[in-house]
């Protein structure tokens, strides 16, 4: 009985010392994962506003090839006739 009593003299204060670190320092690291989480969810956000930005980037560039494509196929058309022509006259 005496033995258990010094054990649960030393052992109690020894539980609530380490339940009250463990708190404290889960509330620490909870505090800090959540400003990593609100950093990650930011930068998620920006990253998410970049591909925006380079998709319509993106469709204009595929725009404007295709307006080059089109003016380059006017122009070889229009050789054509011409070169058609000009063997027509001169033959």
């Amino acid at each position: 009985m005496v033995q258990t009593f010094k054990i649960s003299y030393y052992l109690i204060p020894i539980l609530v010392i380490l339940g009250s670190y463990f708190y404290y320092s889960f509330q620490k690291l909870k505090k800090v994962e959540t400003k990593r989480l609100q950093l990650l969810y930011a930068e998620i956000l920006l990253e998410k506003e970049v591909m925006q930005h380079f998709k319509k980037e993106s469709k204009k560039t595929d725009d404007l090839n295709n307006s080059i494509e089109q003016k380059l196929l006017k122009i070889k058309v229009s050789i054509f006739n011409i070169d058609f022509s000009l063997s027509e006259i001169f033959n």
